[in-house]
């Protein structure tokens, strides 16, 4: 963001809540500190060239490149998975700039790793142990025998670039990675004299953390550095220095050494690199984790756009899809006479509010609440294990991606128990470096992975688990080029005195932790969570308020809690400045983000740049009550609900997470209500006293009951309505508890996922801007007017109710006001799940009043250009391309296939899974109407009670 506001320069903004934003060019190489003397004692005077004199601020990006590493689970012996492998590491490689490195690694059996030589045609596969965590050093004199990697294979010739010379050599091994039976079944060694094996399918499984762990050592002892660390880093017991660094730099420069080797006498090479990705393909447990059994349950779509339930299937019941027929009773506004009675059957409010989600520690469940399963692991804490790996991975400019490739047929069942591949501590493992989030994939149904349907299609037709189609858009946008990222970055988080950033709730959850039998106290993923008061995908920095990313791509989110320091809990200090006086030093809250990113350099090459970027925010104070609540942005406010129930379900299960949403809602609803009593009260005062100021829109009628003039219900009331920022609170709470990452599932529902695949849903939410988010939890639903001229530019309806009996209202008054003429209604949902674009009219004709599908034909007509214009826009505002169904019968739409009836179907699925509103919550199996009654009830309870 340019920090001026809107149109430049403020305007438009409140004086009092400014930004000021500005970037700081940072040495790429080590430098000297202006006069004084720098290494090797080298000043500006005594320099000997002006490489030595001058910082670069910008090198070559062939000289610093991104670097992707490939880490694949070599212990599995399915063919498909080698496939499926296969197919993700072209779509890599597929648009990488030349610039560019890669390497490909096996982590084989044993704690075995095998490492590709790319420097020849032909590729080379070594081989090497790695030190295992938790196995005993002596175990078959694997200590003596342990040979480092660097020692088997130089770092330039195993992680080479994408030149046209050596992109050949790695297409090569590709090849050679899918003949299965060659390269996994002979050359990869497969000791079974002391291997660790995880009981799965008979086989010993990968060492996850180990090799992540032995490629961080490769980096390290090849003497490989990123720019942030350049200077800290010593070789041979002395700093790198500047005259070193311009050799290396020279040679490039004049042509030699092309790819940044500096190969002097002494044999110490210099591998230079920005940062990057380290993408992880797993085929089942790792040893770390070891298999668990979980209760029965689904992949579904696999954690891909925050979504984990099978399509079709995210609301039906177990025997029914959900019914759409409009029942006279259910769904239908409450009269006001059913607030009179606050004691007929209703909890009272000050009963039921248990959690200030700025600061308390959530409730323990009651005895018969359900309590979170704990499974034992290989390694006694493998999620701390984990969580420090990241940390390590984080600091050398890494992210990690998690991808699970399973084909074991995983799916729902009525009896019996699932392995569980453990991703709540593996997912600590892409947390910690800053990467996107674990995904899970069922490639058992896919078999020709050379087919374009196979690769590009998401086959929804058989929708038992996530797909290769939407792996591989993961893989695509995940690479450390796809899109904007910065790498190694720092962000800090300054404050003015009176304020820090809140970290008591961690501290609570560590003096939580539960001591099990014989007093050892058992890993608590809940006090990882949270890393110096921040969530997000970072880790935490030296100071309190500091925290590192290995990477960081344009869509990344972080959250934070502040909290009032301040001994007399004012926010405003009075300050002495010479020359000024005294003076009111308002809030204000400083951003400082030191990073490292590839930009163009301006002749059509690219550099390597770091920089600093800070932002200045001054905060207006509030005065009261209303003004907090006038400034409420709900799509940030979704994330940080999200991040605070995600840490509830964490520590005491996802029913108590449903409880504290409720609790905050009622809290925050009573909270506006009783704001508005003081306020309506205080402008009576100031009537009477003559006394006038500048007032907000504020009308009575729609913010209190019993007001006469007003058009709203005493229920709309009570929840908001009349509120211009509030009135989306009921509906955003109520879709976060629907939400596939925080819904409980049921046996009397079709709704139970793998606990697995909901981390990754969680995680995969956890890592969406504010925007992406909401749109995850509360898909956008909007019809537009097209006709043949071509001259509708925007949606006729926009935000159009989740349920479909607003959508047949809408169709309903739409037909009746086209007859005669052109025009076609059209709906449009997008969701990171899915973007789907149909008629109005084909898709409710599939409905009839069960649900049922009618099989009548469908409409064909061409997509205008201001649709398409703004489905376009849409795609690009997500970090992976969501796929796009389109049943218009235009093949330019993004539609794949040419049988409209079928695209049909899917998209009925697709419209279940989206109309949020219709669905029943899986506690109260209450609709949204029915719940916001249960709310609006409480409420009414509490305010006309006689007690304050």
């Amino acid at each position: 963001e340019d920090g001026t506001g809107a149109g430049g320069g403020g305007a438009g903004m409140d004086p009092a809540t400014r930004r000021h934003a500005y970037e700081l060019s940072l040495p790429v190489v080590p430098t000297m500190g202006g006069d004084d003397v720098g290494i090797d004692g080298i000043t500006p005077d005594t320099a000997s060239s002006p490489l030595e004199a001058v910082p670069p601020y910008a090198i070559s990006a062939r000289m610093c490149p991104p670097i992707l590493l490939f880490l694949i689970d070599g212990t599995s012996y399915d063919q498909s998975y080698y496939d499926a492998v296969c197919q993700c590491l072209y779509k890599a490689i597929e648009g990488a700039p030349d610039y560019a490195r890669v390497g490909l690694f096996l982590a084989t059996e044993n704690g075995s790793m095998s490492v590709f030589d790319l420097s020849g045609s032909v590729p080379h596969l070594k081989h090497c142990r790695v030190p295992v965590v938790g196995r005993g050093g002596d175990d078959d004199g694997e200590t003596r025998n342990r040979v480092p990697l660097v020692d088997v294979a130089d770092l330039h010739d195993v992680i080479v670039p994408l030149c046209s010379y050596h992109k050949s050599h790695v297409e090569a091994a590709i090849r050679a990675l899918g003949d299965m039976t060659t390269v996994i079944g002979g050359a990869c060694q497969h000791d079974g004299g002391s291997q660790r094996k995880s009981k799965t399918n008979g086989r010993s499984s990968m060492c996850l953390g180990a090799s992540v762990e032995a490629l961080l050592d490769y980096l390290c002892d090849g003497r490989a550095f990123h720019p942030d660390l350049l200077d800290k880093v010593e070789r041979d017991g002395q700093p790198i220095t500047v005259r070193m660094m311009e050799d290396w730099s020279m040679n490039v420069r004049n042509g030699q050494n092309l790819y940044g080797i500096d190969d002097g006498s002494d044999g110490n090479h210099i591998f230079r690199y920005a940062g990057g990705k380290i993408m992880c393909f797993l085929s089942g447990p790792t040893s770390e984790v070891g298999s668990q059994m979980q209760s029965n349950g689904s992949i579904g779509t696999g954690g891909a756009g925050g979504s984990c339930a099978e399509i079709g299937r995210r609301f039906a019941s177990e025997d029914a899809a959900v019914s759409y027929q409009t029942d006279t009773n259910d769904g239908q506004q409450a009269d006001d006479d059913d607030f009179d009675d606050p004691e007929a059957g209703r909890t009272n409010l000050t009963n039921g509010i248990q959690l200030n989600l700025n600061s308390d520690l959530p409730k323990k469940p009651s005895g018969d609440a359900p309590k979170p399963k704990h499974h034992s692991t290989m390694l006694r804490d493998a999620g701390s294990y984990f969580n420090g790996v990241g940390i390590r991975c984080a600091e050398a400019a890494l992210g990690v991606e998690i991808f699970v490739l399973s084909n074991h047929g995983l799916s729902c069942s009525k009896q019996g128990a699932s392995t569980g591949f453990g991703l709540s501590h593996l997912r600590l493992l892409s947390d910690r470096s800053g990467g996107c989030g674990p995904l899970l994939v069922d490639i058992g149904n896919f078999n020709d992975f050379s087919s374009s349907k196979s690769c590009e299609w998401d086959g929804w037709d058989d929708s038992t688990g996530g797909t290769v189609g939407a792996l591989l858009r993961e893989v695509s946008a995940r690479c450390p080029w796809g899109r904007p990222i910065a790498f190694g970055t720092l962000l800090r988080i300054r404050m003015t005195s009176s304020m820090s950033i809140d970290t008591s709730l961690v501290e609570q959850l560590n003096e939580n932790q539960k001591v099990e039998p014989g007093g050892s106290v058992g890993p608590n993923l809940a006090t990882l969570y949270k890393n110096n008061g921040f969530f997000g995908s970072l880790s935490p920095g030296s100071e309190n308020d500091m925290v590192v990313a290995g990477t960081c791509d344009d869509s990344a989110t972080f959250m934070f809690d502040a909290d009032i320091v301040s001994k007399d809990g004012k926010v405003n200090k009075r300050i002495h400045v010479e020359g000024r006086g005294d003076i009111d030093l308002p809030p204000c809250i400083q951003s400082c983000f030191a990073y490292t990113s590839i930009v163009p350099s301006g002749d059509g090459g690219w550099v390597t740049v770091r920089r600093l970027r800070v932002l200045s925010t001054n905060m207006k104070i509030s005065e009261e009550t209303e003004d907090v609540l006038a400034s409420v942005d709900a799509e940030a406010l979704a994330v940080v609900l999200f991040h605070k129930l995600s840490l509830s379900a964490i520590q005491d299960g996802l029913a108590e997470a449903q409880h504290v949403a409720q609790d905050w809602l009622l809290s925050t609803l009573l909270c506006a209500y009783r704001s508005a009593e003081s306020y309506h009260e205080r402008i009576k005062i100031e009537d009477e006293h003559g006394m006038t100021r500048s007032r907000k829109s504020f009308y009575p009628s729609e913010r209190l009951i019993g007001r006469k003039g007003g058009e709203l219900t005493d229920r709309e009331i009570l929840l908001a309505q009349g509120h211009d920022r509030l009135s989306s609170l009921p509906l955003l709470v109520f879709s976060l508890l629907q939400c596939d990452a925080l819904r409980p599932g049921g046996d009397d529902s079709s709704f139970r996922p793998l606990n697995d695949a909901r981390v990754a849903a969680a995680a995969n939410m956890a890592n969406m801007t504010p925007g992406a988010l909401a749109r995850s939890i509360a898909p956008r639903l909007e019809v537009w007017l097209e006709d043949s001229s071509d001259k509708s530019k925007e949606p006729i309806v926009e935000n159009l109710n989740m349920n479909l009996e607003s959508l047949r209202l809408t169709h309903a008054d739409l037909d009746d006001d086209a007859q005669g003429m052109s025009h076609v209604p059209i709906l449009l949902l997008d969701s990171p799940r899915q973007i789907m674009v149909c008629t109005c009219n084909d898709i409710i004709s599939r409905i009839d009043g069960n649900g049922a599908i009618r099989k009548s034909p469908p409409e064909k007509m061409k997509m205008g250009g201001a649709l398409r214009r703004a489905l376009r826009e849409t795609i690009q505002s997500y970090r992976v391309p969501p796929p796009v169904l389109c049943c218009l019968g235009d093949s330019s739409g993004g539609g794949t296939c040419t049988d409209l009836g079928l695209l049909l179907n899917e998209a009925v699925l697709h419209l279940q899974d989206a109309l949020v509103e219709d669905s029943l919550t899986s506690l109260s199996k209450e609709n949204f109407e029915r719940w916001c009654t249960e709310v609006a009830s409480l409420l009414h309870s509490e305010v006309c009670s006689k007690r304050d």
